[in-house]
């Protein structure tokens, strides 16, 4: 099943939350079993083009990004979890919301990490990059450049402004839980990303350079795009 617009995806959603009888709680989300699935979910990392083919440092830099990857994944795949434990007790959730969540693997972000001309491909695939050789917002592309796309899972990035009116950002509609409120996940769920991104510029000598401009984003594509560097060539990757 594939929604192309946020009009199909919240219809799905709406359809299912059994507001016709709200008082059949036949099939509501079980917390200790959604744990346990979700615990197994895998990072979404797509490493585009040919890692191996690249000289040591590149390697060690494709390594990073990984590692940024995979830790961001986890944190966010627990403190969504601890959402949904503390969100259950304003408004349960149908366990067919859930296991679609599930089956779409729609609990994690999606990462694309792409190098030389595959960045350049990518950054034309999401509308980052023109031909005069920079990005959409004025930045030079370079051919050894990193880039590094991070995507929330679609129901956050199509449906960030359900709820959440009271907790930081502009945007927030007051839903009065007549809908789930994505957006009160959305809200927790980002400050996690930026205080990843500080982590690894600060421990890890890793630069990130938004390429996208604050505010600009696309639900089908991408929410953050970087250029990335290592400004600490001599880190030792493996520690």
């Amino acid at each position: 099943m594939k929604f192309r617009t946020p009009g199909q995806l919240e219809s799905y959603f709406k359809e299912e939350e059994g507001f016709g009888n709200p008082n059949d709680r036949e099939g509501w989300f079980s917390l200790s079993d959604y744990a346990e699935k979700i615990k197994k979910l895998p990072a979404n990392i797509d490493v585009r083009g040919n890692p191996y083919k690249l000289v040591e440092e590149g390697k060690k830099h494709i390594q990073l990004l990984e590692r940024f990857c995979n830790d961001l994944s986890d944190q966010f795949r627990n403190t969504f979890f601890s959402l949904i434990e503390e969100y259950k007790e304003r408004k349960e959730i149908p366990q067919k919301i859930i296991d679609f969540l599930e089956k779409k693997n729609l609990t994690l972000p999606k990462f694309t990490i792409a190098h030389g001309r595959h960045a350049k491909e990518l950054l034309i695939d999401i509308e980052l990059y023109d031909e005069s050789g920079e990005s959409e917002e004025g930045d030079e592309y370079v051919d050894n450049d990193f880039v590094l796309v991070f995507q929330l899972p679609t129901h956050l990035a199509r449906l960030w402004w359900k709820g959440g009116a009271n907790d930081w950002g502009e945007g927030g509609v007051d839903i009065n839980d007549t809908f789930i409120e994505w957006g009160f996940f959305y809200r927790k769920l980002m400050p996690i990303v930026w205080e990843k991104l500080g982590e690894f510029e600060n421990e890890y000598g890793i630069d990130f350079r938004r390429i996208n401009d604050i505010g600009q984003h696309d639900p089908e594509k991408y929410y953050y795009a970087w250029y990335t560097d290592v400004w600490d060539k001599d880190y030792d990757y493996d520690k």
